[in-house]
């Protein structure tokens, strides 16, 4: 039952976060983002959800297998690390799609994919497997932060466009 409840609690905070930032993202899809003239590297909009949906299933998947292993310090390094990185996350979607906030957003999303790639590094201590499942989000975040500064040269440099 016990294993049961951390794989529940994992699932609940990515889905949580994801849902939550569907909701800021929503907020500016609707708003800025659909007048604004997006770098070439831009996806399609169909292509974010399928790529977070996969994101966030490996993201539970590694981090479920954390919280599976025995406690130890490095344990708990890990279930804080993804504790930020879901506040990070959140925070980078109300900045960006929420809000308009081309510079802060970049900031942030930067400090989200440092603090991924060292949640790769610890979790691979605990189990290789955990730390290569979170590779893909790295890989991810790092386009990420690419693409975000793309919006911020097509804004001029502009912090935010609204």
């Amino acid at each position: 039952m016990i294993k049961f409840a951390k794989v529940a609690y994992v699932t609940i905070l990515v889905f949580l976060g994801g849902y939550l930032c569907s909701l800021f993202t929503s907020v500016g899809v609707e708003g800025w983002y659909a007048s604004f003239a997006k770098p070439s590297a831009t996806p399609p909009n169909y292509v974010f959800p399928i790529m977070w949906n996969i994101l966030y299933i490996l993201l539970i998947i590694a981090t479920s297998m954390i919280l599976l292993s025995p406690a130890t310090k490095l344990r708990n390094l890990a279930h804080f690390w993804f504790i930020v990185q879901e506040v990070l996350q959140v925070l980078w979607c109300w900045l960006f799609f929420g809000m308009g906030q081309l510079g802060l957003g970049l900031i942030v999303v930067a400090v989200l994919y440092m603090i991924v790639a060292v949640m790769s590094i610890i979790y691979g201590k605990i189990n290789i497997w955990s730390g290569r499942l979170i590779y893909p989000y790295a890989l991810w975040l790092l386009f990420a932060v690419f693409l975000n500064a793309l919006f911020v040269y097509e804004a001029g440099w502009s912090i935010a466009v609204s």
